[in-house]
């Protein structure tokens, strides 16, 4: 019996969600008789306009400096996109080829996933960075503005089918699965602007918008309920070129009849809170007055329940061997259901020179950032034992930080 321990450190933006790609990849590299334990995690930020200097500040503590206001406001675009993504996973891949017949595959998967997406005009973050005082007098517009905070896992079955012909080898999997719902909110923002007076002293904000919460009494964990369903299929000719395409995590997740879900129409006016006698000040008074407008902002008023869209990854990759020493890959991908954008990653792989070390440097467009420029390098040890280190925020003050770090043991 071989056996084999697998330790990949993948970019998250290529890397999440492409279970079927890190699967065949495992299997390919070693006895057609294979079973498999793989455990990830990983999660990054990213942003079309904002950068890794600002980033720190909020994950890592500090100062943030008057020129830094100035250098993240000016990159600021008239859209801005931006995610903080996390996931984890533990997945068991079992061969099938006793039972069912030469390269069949099955597999169970646990995955958790933490997906915060958001979009927002240049207004919103210059007044978080720099407060409202250049939007005295003015009408800002709150169009073009949505949210999506969703926290919740998958547990999912699914078969892998290797088909070896003369011609190439093909690659076909299914997976189904359940999803469980933890927490989410959504804003779809449908039209709305806010008015600052000239000297500041009142707010109007008028505003039309869906607002949906899940149920956070906190008497339950799972406060929805779903599926997700995924395919992939590969073709690989061996020494030549490989190609393959997916669809991963498409699903949905019903909300319990205790979430709060309603398109809100708020139309309010306020002038801050009136205090006749300073030295006894009504604390109630205040209190009442500040959830009375958070509960008219941010709390819908009916309950029901609702759907949520899983953020579907449709992606498609490629590799071509230019030579014995260089491959080139290629990868273009696209999660609907979210704000992201179109991603694209093109990767010359240096291999074989030296014969345990493959180095790929990369540039790619990922869903939010506009430009990131990468570093692979893949150590082999001994055989069938691969290390994998990518390094994608690289420059240092890139649109993007993050990581994953996946583990194999295969036997």
């Amino acid at each position: 019996m071989k056996k084999a321990l697998f330790i990949l450190f993948l970019s998250p933006l290529f890397g999440i969600a492409q279970h079927f790609n890190d699967i065949a990849t495992i299997l390919a590299d070693s006895s057609s008789k294979s079973h498999i334990v793989m455990i990830s995690a990983g999660g990054y930020i990213s942003s079309n306009s904002l950068k890794t200097d600002l980033y720190n500040k909020f994950l890592w503590g500090g100062n943030i400096s008057g020129s830094l206001k100035e250098k993240s406001t000016n990159r600021l675009n008239i859209s801005n996109i931006g995610g903080a993504n996390a996931e984890g996973s533990i997945s068991f891949v079992n061969d099938l080829s006793d039972r069912f017949g030469k390269g069949y595959s099955m597999f169970f998967t646990y995955n958790q996933h933490f997906f915060n997406d958001i979009k927002a005009n240049k207004a919103i973050p210059d007044m978080i960075l720099n407060g409202n005082n250049q939007y005295l007098g003015k009408i800002v517009s709150l169009n073009n503005t949505s949210l999506n905070l969703l926290n919740y896992a998958t547990v999912s079955m699914g078969i892998l089918k290797t088909i070896d012909r003369k011609s190439g080898i093909h690659n076909i999997g299914l997976s189904l699965g359940y999803a469980m719902g933890f927490s989410n909110t959504t804003l779809e923002m449908n039209s709305g602007q806010i008015q600052f007076t000239d000297e500041g002293s009142a707010i109007d904000l008028n505003a039309i918008y869906q607002l949906s919460i899940s149920d956070t009494s906190g008497s339950r964990i799972i406060n929805g309920s779903g599926w997700v369903s995924s395919f992939f299929y590969q073709y690989v000719k061996p020494n030549i070129f490989t190609i393959s395409c997916s669809i991963e995590d498409f699903g949905q997740i019903k909300w319990l009849n205790t979430s709060l879900s309603e398109q809100k129409n708020v139309r309010l006016h306020f002038e801050g809170f009136q205090i006749s006698d300073i030295i006894h000040v009504d604390n109630d008074a205040i209190t009442h007055t500040k959830d009375s407008l958070i509960n008219s902002i941010y709390y819908p008023s009916k309950a029901q329940s609702y759907y949520t869209q899983t953020p579907c990854r449709i992606g498609i990759d490629g590799s071509i061997h230019l030579s014995k020493h260089l491959v080139l890959s290629a990868s273009v991908w696209n999660y609907v259901n979210t704000d992201q954008q179109i991603g694209v990653l093109l990767k010359p792989i240096i291999t074989n020179l030296i014969p345990t070390l493959d180095i790929a440097p990369y540039v790619m467009r990922n869903g939010y950032s506009p430009f990131d420029i990468g570093l692979e390098v893949t150590v082999k040890t001994i055989k069938n034992t691969r290390i994998k280190a990518n390094i994608f925020s690289f420059p240092v003050n890139s649109h993007t930080i993050g990581g994953e770090v996946l583990v194999g043991y295969k036997f």
